[in-house]
């Protein structure tokens, strides 16, 4: 997605994670890497042990041409859920008061949806950012919990998905 200052595959293990309330976004590149450097004083920075879903595709629709044959037609870009994994802790933090505010409402019928921006900063061996990812609009859709097993001595894993309006791959330096 971006050109990267160097031809050695990223190692993927030691990352981070900012939730920063909702900026005011321009929608471009410059706006979002200033969003993810910007990212060190964020509000909330999460621990997980996994992220996946970081995923976009676009959409195409096929359409048929005078001559009997077809092409498909760009129609839109999709994103998948971002989904994020990690022991359960008993520890209070913003972001679980972000998805409860956002998830346990009393009303069902109306939805108040409070939308947030998360980074995830790929970091090198030093802790420096090498590269961000900017997840805009994220509201999270669902949480969910790993079993609970009496007869084994495994971590409780929690799994939180969001959804997002748009994202942007930064690259800070490598």
């Amino acid at each position: 997605m971006a050109a990267l200052k160097s031809e050695s595959p990223m190692v993927g293990f030691r990352y981070e994670v900012s939730i920063i309330p909702e900026p005011q976004f321009s929608g471009t590149k410059a706006n979002a890497a200033s969003i993810a450097s910007s990212a060190v004083s964020a509000v909330d920075k999460a621990s997980f042990s996994e992220i996946s879903g970081v995923t976009v595709s676009l959409e195409t629709t096929p359409v048929k041409s005078g001559n009997g044959s077809s092409t498909d037609v760009p129609r839109g870009i999709s994103y998948s859920p971002l989904v994020l994994k990690r022991g359960l802790t008993g520890a209070q933090s913003e972001l679980m008061a972000w998805v409860a505010a956002n998830m346990l409402q009393d009303d069902q019928k109306k939805f108040l949806i409070v939308r947030k921006t998360v980074i995830i900063n790929l970091l090198s061996d030093q802790g420096a950012p090498l590269m961000s990812w900017v997840f805009i609009g994220a509201y999270p859709t669902k949480w969910s919990m790993s079993g609970l097993k009496a007869m084994s001595n495994e971590l409780v894993i929690e799994e939180l998905e969001l959804k997002y309006e748009r994202f942007y791959p930064v690259v800070l330096g490598v």
